[in-house]
């Protein structure tokens, strides 16, 4: 008899196998780093006119990374749509329950995902940031809890729609969305009223405010708030995941 543990580790093991097999998974690894790159050497801020005070480049950092973090994540929905992912079927074989399905790819989703979380601290030197560990831990888990957020939502939005050309509208709606109505690229205090009403509602904009205080050391929002926010968002969002998987009948088939 299998273990669960043994289960979880097989299923992200052969998520973590296609997307080391997909060319577009490096170009997706490599293109926040080169963004981070091209800002640094052509002075974003200069090109810009803007004050060296405001210091923008380093201030969008936070921004980039959840930004990032958020589209991978949402792109793990297709995983779960067995018309769209004919592979799926095999693993109807195995006597696994679909919460263990959904934790080994998601498993598999956030250890491809801490690579590029590495590639952006080393990254962090260009701009002469120096993080602490605590710093470190902070940057990890407000990643994990971007990653988790999404990846909870992109399973509910799949399994409530099959059509892979709608569900790619909503999904392109929802990044765009949410990357502007988030501090990804400029301060709240700055925002129309309506807007800042729109921003408290976002799990992306308590991300990104946690990330920017461990890599810049300044926040705007609440950050108890925010972590709550987020958790309570996670578990809602991965249990009406795992409920809507449950609900499709090609599981017990």
């Amino acid at each position: 008899m299998i273990s669960r543990f043994s289960r979880l580790a097989l299923i992200a093991r052969f998520y973590l196998k296609k997307q080391f097999a997909k060319k577009t998974s490096y170009f997706g690894v490599l293109s926040l780093p080169i963004i981070i790159l091209a800002i640094w050497l052509f002075k974003i801020d200069q090109l810009l006119g803007l004050p060296v005070k405001m210091n923008y480049s380093i201030y969008i950092l936070p921004g980039l990374l959840g930004i990032y973090l958020m589209g991978r994540s949402v792109r793990l929905g297709f995983v779960f749509s067995p018309e769209l992912n004919r592979s799926l079927r095999l693993w109807l074989t195995l006597p696994i329950k679909p919460s263990e399905l959904i934790g080994g790819f998601i498993i598999g989703e956030l250890v491809f995902q801490l690579i590029t979380i590495v590639i952006f601290l080393f990254m962090l030197s260009l701009f002469s940031l120096t993080t602490s560990f605590v710093a470190l831990l902070g940057i990890l888990a407000y990643s994990v809890m971007i990653a988790l957020c999404f990846l909870g939502l992109s399973v509910c939005i799949i399994m409530l729609f099959d059509s892979r050309d709608l569900v790619q509208i909503i999904y392109s709606a929802m990044l765009s969305g949410m990357s502007f109505i988030s501090p990804a690229f400029y301060r709240i205090e700055e925002s129309p009223w309506l807007l800042k009403s729109l921003i408290s509602l976002n799990p992306l904009s308590y991300g990104i405010d946690g990330l920017r205080l461990f890599i810049t050391g300044a926040h705007e929002m609440n950050l108890l708030v925010g972590v709550l926010y987020l958790l309570i968002f996670i578990t809602c969002a991965m249990g009406a995941g795992i409920y809507l998987l449950k609900r499709k009948t090609f599981f017990y088939t």
